[in-house]
């Protein structure tokens, strides 16, 4: 999370950067240090938050599968019932590294 946050406001401030020199080479302004940084700080205070979207769904859909595998589980049922197609290929491998509790 803290690199996408820094990887937006770099590239923002840089952009930012681009503009406020050709401003400055006109002369329309004096210093491009003072909107520079507050630039970087309000982009910055946006891509935590666009981010922290990102970051809660993520952690939901992690959950909601670790739930559906421990109620399988619960229920008899080898597998979990409501895993995605793209999660085969990683449970497989997993599950041969580490054996399910019981397979013995």
């Amino acid at each position: 999370m803290t690199l996408g946050k820094m990887a937006i406001s770099s590239i923002t401030g840089l952009i930012c950067f681009i503009i406020l020199e050709g401003l400055q080479e006109r002369g329309i302004i004096q210093s491009v240090m003072a909107p520079l940084i507050l630039v970087f700080m309000i982009s910055y205070i946006i891509a935590s938050l666009f981010i922290s979207v990102f970051s809660v769904a993520s952690n939901a859909i992690l959950q909601c599968f670790l739930v559906d595998t421990d109620i399988a589980e619960q229920n008899g049922h080898g597998e979990a019932m409501h895993r995605p197609e793209s999660l085969e290929g990683f449970v497989y491998k997993i599950q041969k590294e580490q054996p399910i509790k019981g397979d013995d």
